[in-house]
């Protein structure tokens, strides 16, 4: 019996036991699924938590954060935003790119005188092309080029023609105000008129100094537009003042810098004046003077009264020479209307005659047929050499013997352009040194007018030295950089740009190519 209650006993504290176990857990309590209810997850919910896997719970009603920007859009690309529930799930939206902001109109093809240009306009922001246009070349005419990569003008601006500096693509560099006309253009620098004021500015329109600043009358204008341009190539300026009283007239002259700065200063006792030059007391507007580069200005002077005579005026050194040939020059008044000088020395042929002018005034007459040539080349040690049909010269006396026929020639730095012409009657271009040596061996060519890079040139046609015919470029190496498309034709050549003008036609307009695009 007593075995019986223990066995009892032991039955139900085991039965506790159990009943305690399965009031404490179990994944089928109630009471567990109720609190999973009230936390709104639903079945089988995947939801995102930091720091630990992704985790299966049970599906819930999502409550919701607002709308978080995460990555604000672009013209180029979309934002985006996020949202998350207090249970760790989250949802991304993609955010639609803004629009574009419109930027410049850049050139993307260049016009040319047989098809149009193309400009497009691009974002401000991403640089995208929003739209196109088809355009012409506005029409241009070109009087004054340089070295330096500009060149004088007229053109459209804004719909209205005025007179503008071009830089080497033929686009508007600077243009004049209203009213404003460019008078002179050389390497950098132009002379221009607006009202009673005439400036000297440089080719962006940056004053230097004008007839107001320097309290002068004016900047001397010639009748001769390419001696001045000359002039002001070498980075002369004339400068007069007059002052008219009841009584007399008072004449200064003086020579300015293209920095503004005087050369020879302003003054009555200006060698020119004081020398008894005929029109030294009108030199700025009639047409009285040659200039021969070098700072040497030849003055007509007309001191006998009955024939032209000139006298040196040498800037440089502010001094006044006249001519004396060492024998008799009939054509000194010529040769002086085409002298050029380097180095102080100027060489020109006539008549089978050789002139050499000094800047101190004194000239030498050659006779002797060896001396006429189509161009005179000099070298550092003072040496001249002409060029003759069959032979090079130098100084005078037979140096080289050639075995062909030169038509043609021009000087181009220490060479020639020439024309060669062989015994059946063929053509051939070539640079040739005064030693008679060729740079590249003579290429034919039927053009008539042959010119280089820098745009100096030679021609075989007789008559004007652009006549109508095939003209080419050409550089250093023989290779043809440009061959014109019309007969008739003017063409000359600036940094790369040809300027091509139906010859006669000054007031038509001008075609560009660009050998350097």
């Amino acid at each position: 019996m007593r075995k019986i209650n223990k066995l009892l006993s032991l039955l139900l504290v085991g039965l506790l036991i159990c009943g305690v176990l399965a009031s404490c857990g179990g994944s089928d309590s109630r009471s567990d699924r109720d609190d999973d209810d009230k936390n709104g997850h639903g079945n089988g919910d995947t939801v995102t938590t930091a720091g630990r896997p992704d985790s299966v719970v049970p599906d819930h009603d999502h409550t919701w954060s607002e709308w978080k920007i995460t990555a604000e859009p672009t013209c180029s690309e979309e934002g985006s935003s996020t949202r998350t529930c207090s249970c760790g799930a989250t949802e991304n939206q993609p955010i639609a790119k803004t629009e574009h902001t419109e930027g410049e109109w850049v050139v993307v093809t260049k016009p040319t005188t047989t098809s149009s240009g193309k400009k497009a306009l691009l974002c401000a922001v991403c640089g995208e092309q929003m739209d196109e246009m088809i355009f012409e070349m506005d029409a241009k005419w070109v009087y004054e080029t340089d070295a330096l990569g500009y060149y004088f003008g007229h053109a459209s601006v804004d719909g209205d023609y005025r007179d503008v500096i071009l830089d080497s693509y033929g686009d508007v560099f600077y243009a004049t105000a209203d009213g404003e006309e460019i008078e002179i253009y050389a390497n950098g620098y132009f002379i221009s008129t607006l009202g009673s004021v005439q400036y000297l500015k440089k080719a962006d329109g940056t004053v230097v100094c004008s007839t107001e600043s320097l309290g002068i009358t004016g900047f001397g204008l010639t009748e001769n537009y390419d001696e001045y341009t000359q002039f002001l190539r070498d980075g002369y300026i004339f400068a007069y003042n007059i002052v008219e009283t009841y009584a007399d007239s008072t004449f200064q002259i003086g020579i300015l810098g293209t920095d503004g700065k005087w050369i020879a200063p302003l003054s009555e006792d200006n060698p020119i004046i004081t020398s008894g030059a005929q029109y030294s007391t009108s030199i700025f507007n009639k047409h009285s003077y040659e200039y021969a580069g070098d700072g040497i200005l030849f003055v007509n002077a007309n001191l006998s009264g009955y024939s032209y005579d000139y006298l040196l005026y040498n800037i440089k050194t502010n001094e006044i020479h006249r001519l004396t040939p060492d024998t008799s020059a009939p054509n000194l008044d010529y040769m002086v209307t085409i002298a050029s000088f380097q180095n102080g020395v100027s060489y020109g042929t006539y008549s089978s005659k050789l002139y050499i002018i000094q800047s101190d005034g004194s000239v030498t007459v050659q006779s002797s047929v060896a001396q006429s040539g189509f161009a005179i080349q000099t070298d550092s040690a003072g040496n001249y050499y002409t060029i003759n049909n069959g032979a090079i010269y130098r100084n005078g006396e037979l140096y080289v013997e050639l075995d062909f026929t030169v038509t043609g020639a021009k000087c181009v730095g220490d060479n020639w352009l020439i024309f060669i012409k062989n015994p059946s009657g063929a053509y051939f271009y070539a640079y040739l040194t005064t030693d008679g040596e060729f740079l590249f061996e003579p290429v034919a060519t039927t053009a008539t007018y042959i010119c280089d890079e820098s745009g100096v040139g030679v021609s075989y046609s007789s008559g004007y030295v652009q006549a109508d015919g095939t003209k080419l470029v050409i550089d250093t190496d023989g290779n043809v950089l440009y061959t014109s498309t019309q007969n008739k034709a003017y063409i000359y050549v600036n940094n790369g740009v040809v300027c091509e003008q139906v010859k006669g036609a000054f007031s038509s307009t001008e075609t560009y190519t660009f050998l350097n695009k």
